[in-house]
């Protein structure tokens, strides 16, 4: 039996269970303002081009496939068997094609979950996804980005942080008054607003 409960513990089923899947995975992308904000956005500039979004958008390769179950931690994403990745690259000659055809050919919902409770199947499909977007992140990521493009280090924030509060302190205050905010940036990748 399929079945979840409610915030309420009230047992969901049938359609009750899948209205309620789409207001989970709604909300954070909903908004509860009625103010709409006309904004003028010709000024920004277009980073992702025809050819990045073909590059992303093609069907997944074998080859691909492969290398994305090569490259997982071979301990790591057991799956609902018991499998680790370990499996699958040991084994490959015997159960690659299959696993070829799981990633490439998803027919039902079920078949596409949110990263945290998948399994070396599912993961293997976002690794190919992760594999393609590694070439063109440098193109698309702004240079004051400090995350997620190879050479950039998010630390480097705690260091510009320090520097700004070594220049309040030592510099700032004596000819006007300077104050920092730290803000829950949280919030901003929780819910549209």
């Amino acid at each position: 039996m399929r079945c979840l409960f409610d915030e309420q513990g009230k047992e969901l089923r049938d359609s009750a269970l899948s209205a309620h899947i789409i207001q989970f995975y709604t909300n954070p992308f909903s908004t509860n303002s009625n103010e709409v904000n006309a904004c003028d956005l010709s000024f920004v500039q277009q980073k992702m081009t025809t050819d990045m979004n073909a590059s992303l958008d093609h069907p997944y390769s074998a080859d691909e496939i492969l290398q994305a179950v090569m490259m997982m931690h071979p301990s790591k994403a057991l799956g609902p068997n018991g499998l680790p990745p370990m499996f699958y690259q040991k084994y490959w000659p015997i159960v690659g094609q299959d696993v070829v055809q799981l990633v490439k050919d998803p027919k039902y919902i079920f078949q596409y979950r949110p990263i945290s409770p998948c399994n070396v199947i599912c993961k293997v499909a976002t690794k190919v996804l992760a594999n393609r977007l590694q070439t063109i992140l440098g193109e698309i990521i702004d240079e004051a980005q400090s995350a997620f493009v190879s050479g950039r280090i998010i630390t480097n924030n705690i260091l510009c942080a320090f520097e700004v509060f070594h220049h309040m302190k030592t510099r700032g205050s004596r000819n006007r008054k300077v104050m920092s905010l730290k803000l829950d940036m949280a919030k901003a990748y929780d819910r549209v607003e």
